[in-house]
């Protein structure tokens, strides 16, 4: 498998991963605020019953931007390559190994450590747009494009 296409797999992967993790989460607060409605009352009730609610609203808020996330890989998967740094290009430097898309934690797969990195960050501001081989400045230290897919 080329190296991008093993590292959107590997990404794919995390996402699924973390969205079951977030679905199991998800259920389980949903049985504690049931079980909760049946065995309580009064003011403890209502709070217990609203902590409970606060959270489900938190894991439901990060189940849509992992959702979100799952389909920006999909359009990356589908995207051409380029002769310049874009959404979606796998990018080697002299710091490491860049997929620019998604932020994420770092993947690891059999071609090393990949960071994935959404394309507002500031690191990849400084490289879209730039070549194979193009020198760049980042943070006052010398970085280069040493591969680009």
């Amino acid at each position: 498998m080329e190296p991008r296409q093993e590292m959107i797999q590997a990404l794919r992967d995390a996402l699924d991963l973390h969205m079951r993790s977030l679905i199991d989460q998800q259920k389980m607060l949903e049985e504690s605020r049931d079980q909760e409605g049946k065995s309580s009352a009064g003011d403890k009730y209502e709070t217990t019953r609203e902590r409970i609610s606060a959270e489900l609203d938190r894991v439901d808020n990060k189940i849509q931007e992992t959702q979100r996330s799952l389909l920006l890989v999909e359009q990356i998967a589908k995207r051409a390559s380029s002769e310049r740094v874009s959404l979606g290009s796998l990018v080697q430097t002299t710091k490491g190994r860049f997929l620019l898309g998604v932020a994420s934690s770092a993947v690891h797969t059999s071609h090393g450590k990949v960071y994935c990195i959404s394309p507002s960050a500031p690191y990849a501001e400084c490289i879209i747009g730039l070549r194979l081989g193009e020198k760049f400045v980042f943070r006052e230290q010398m970085d280069e494009i040493l591969a680009l897919d």
